[in-house]
């Protein structure tokens, strides 16, 4: 996969630092592995060694933390793979390279959620600890204001423990979820009224 594309901007998601722990095994019959640098609902970014130099695309790839998790068979396209090191005896090159994520299951959507959460610093799905502090321009969050013509946007689809989130962006706010593209909210209040108040 040795190309040296030049990076492309094509973020929509916030990316967030992935500590020292947490791998990829590029493509389904590959040995080679890479450490991730940072991770978002959109993609990833690695840094892997390449001992011999390698045309083939990377269009699958498999996410892994030591022993407790692992995301198999995620589509992937390479969006940038930059040398950053070769080995003065030629051995070896360190490459960077980052990926965006394809079409994946609402299962691996849930679980990359759940290794956002767990395996990042500050993995936004993890709810602030103060919820009376929720104010529009605290993280995005707009359902907990006292006027309730004022509350984030959504509805209810009949989920029992989740609502439509129908806000712009709804990825500033700490309660949204992804689950099969469409984003969600979590928020234990705005489900409550969404369900009982029909707004």
């Amino acid at each position: 996969m040795a190309s040296n594309k030049e990076p492309v901007e094509r973020r929509k998601h916030k990316r967030f630092e992935v500590p020292i722990g947490s791998f990829v095994v590029l493509g389904p019959h590959s040995t080679t592995v890479g450490r991730i640098m940072d991770i978002s609902m959109g993609g990833l970014a690695f840094r892997h060694v390449d001992e011999v130099e390698s045309s083939e695309a990377l269009h699958e790839l498999d996410v892994f933390h030591e022993n407790d998790f692992c995301l198999r068979h995620v589509p992937c396209e390479t969006i940038s793979d930059l040398e950053t090191y070769e080995s003065p005896f030629g051995s070896f090159i360190i490459r960077e390279s980052a990926v965006e994520f394809g079409d994946m299951t609402p299962h691996q959507m849930l679980h990359l959620q759940r290794f956002i959460q767990k395996h990042t610093i500050r993995g936004w799905f993890e709810p602030p600890s103060n919820l009376s502090k929720i104010r529009r321009g605290s993280q995005g969050v707009t359902c907990h204001k006292q006027r309730i013509e004022d509350f984030c946007k959504a509805r209810d689809v009949g989920l029992e423990t989740f609502v439509e989130c129908l806000e712009e962006d709804p990825f500033e706010c700490p309660y949204s979820m992804l689950l099969d593209s469409v984003p969600y909210c979590k928020h234990p209040l705005r489900i409550d009224i969404a369900k009982k108040m029909k707004k």
